[in-house]
């Protein structure tokens, strides 16, 4: 098992910059700023989750059903008309 406590709220925020802070070599202020500037979005703290095909889907299915239920059918879309319109070459 891991030796380390667990800290909640201020005091886990605060361990937290002091060990990446100790990891950049910087101090905890320059680290703040840098936060602030880039955004703490581009520190990867999300991975969304993999899926399958299947559960994609799946997924799909639900969302349709959904729209069903609220009174927006689905539509099956017909591209025909676009076909051979766009052609860089006539006959």
């Amino acid at each position: 098992m891991s030796d380390k406590k667990t800290i909640i709220g201020y005091k886990m925020i605060q361990a937290q910059l002091e060990e990446n802070s100790k990891k950049l070599g910087i101090s905890i202020d320059e680290l703040i700023d840098r936060y602030i500037r880039v955004g703490l979005f581009t520190d990867d703290y999300y991975v969304p989750p993999k899926l399958t095909r299947e559960e994609l889907l799946e997924i799909s299915k639900k969302d349709v059903e959904e729209d069903m239920k609220k009174g927006f059918p689905p539509k099956k879309h017909n591209f025909e008309t676009f076909i051979g319109k766009f052609n860089r070459y006539e006959d």
